[in-house]
């Protein structure tokens, strides 16, 4: 199953509800129309994705390409990947948003 409710592997999205409010997780897991698994590779590791209802998340427009394609070829993907794609991406989006503010 490569995607449920326009969610894919590999796409970033914040949760919605529960502890974890508004923390940035990727989509590493699809388990049926309603859930999906989350990681981040910190706090959540891939071992430990959480599980997670997809009313309960905000679907974010950016795809982690590698992660994404990783999974979709059941190939390993690390913590340490997961935690240096979702930081360059952080990155990335506070230089954009410092740039807009110059």
């Amino acid at each position: 199953m490569e995607s449920t409710h326009g969610l894919r592997l590999g796409q970033l999205v914040r949760s919605r509800a529960g502890r974890d409010a508004g923390r940035l997780y990727a989509v590493v897991g699809i388990l049926d129309e309603r859930f999906v698994k989350l990681a981040d590779g910190k706090s959540r590791p891939i071992a430990r994705a959480k599980k997670k209802n997809v009313k309960h998340v905000v679907p974010e427009t950016t795809v982690l390409e590698e992660i994404a394609r990783k999974l979709e070829q059941n190939r390993p993907v690390t913590d340490a990947e997961l935690r240096e794609a979702l930081a360059r991406e952080e990155k990335g989006r506070s230089q954009a948003t410092q740039g807009g503010l110059a």
